[in-house]
């Protein structure tokens, strides 16, 4: 990889967690506002707060790393390899805390059927399965260097990904056929009904992109790769 790529992907990771903090300072006034003030007992408070810091103590500390593994800094090499692995790891928590919610919505939409549930109960199950897979089938061996940290995705995100991809397209699948039967119902124009048609379709494309370049970069090993992960 040449200088300049690397003076790019260094970019793009830093303006990654400079985003992410402009986002938390810009809505930080909402969060207050909406999600502070919520009773302890709500759990969609504390996944909101799980996923906005935990992404960000995440983002401070692989920008920590990354910035002494480029200044040549001396590291336990079995720590940044068991770090590296995380990643997907890291990755496949913070996905899961999204789709949690988008699954609630579609749980409530099909008045809490038990069936619906042990459906995503399955499809977390399997995602974590296949995280896994992809983890001890992709274990990095001797020939790993810390600059790897740098230049490389895990493997193991192709799996992770193909997993999100097949829960997301289940999610919308469901909300889809509880919309058609609203249609023949007579109640597709509900504002419930729109809410969750419109926002669970945007989540979906948001989230299909996001997945499916992940993938795409991570099998071709991009080098730019990293970026999109971080």
């Amino acid at each position: 990889m040449t200088q300049q790529s690397l003076l790019v992907l260094a970019s793009g990771q830093i303006a990654s967690l400079a985003f992410l903090v402009y986002e938390i300072c810009l809505t930080f006034d909402d969060e207050v506002n909406v999600i502070w003030s919520k009773p302890n007992r709500s759990w969609i408070k504390w996944q909101f707060l799980f996923t906005r810091y935990f992404a960000l103590s995440i983002q401070v500390i692989n920008r920590g790393i990354d910035s002494a593994v480029a200044s040549h800094m001396n590291m336990v090499s079995t720590d940044l390899k068991n770090w590296y692995m995380c990643q997907v790891i890291v990755g496949s928590i913070l996905m899961s805390a999204v789709e949690a919610v988008l699954m609630a919505r579609v749980y409530a939409l099909y008045n809490k059927n038990v069936w619906i549930f042990f459906v995503f109960v399955i499809m977390i199950l399997a995602e974590i399965v296949t995280v896994i897979l992809g983890i001890v089938l992709n274990r990095p061996g001797d020939e790993f260097r810390a600059s790897n940290i740098l230049l490389r995705s895990p493997t193991s995100f192709t799996y992770f990904g193909i997993g999100a991809i097949a829960s997301q397209i289940t999610i919308l699948g469901l909300t889809l056929l509880k919309y058609k039967a609203a249609v023949q119902g007579g109640w597709s124009k509900a504002p419930i009904m729109m809410l969750m048609v419109r926002d669970g379709t945007a989540a979906f494309f948001i989230l299909l992109v996001v997945t499916t370049l992940t993938v795409v970069a991570t099998s071709t090993q991009n080098e730019y790769a990293p970026i999109g992960n971080s």
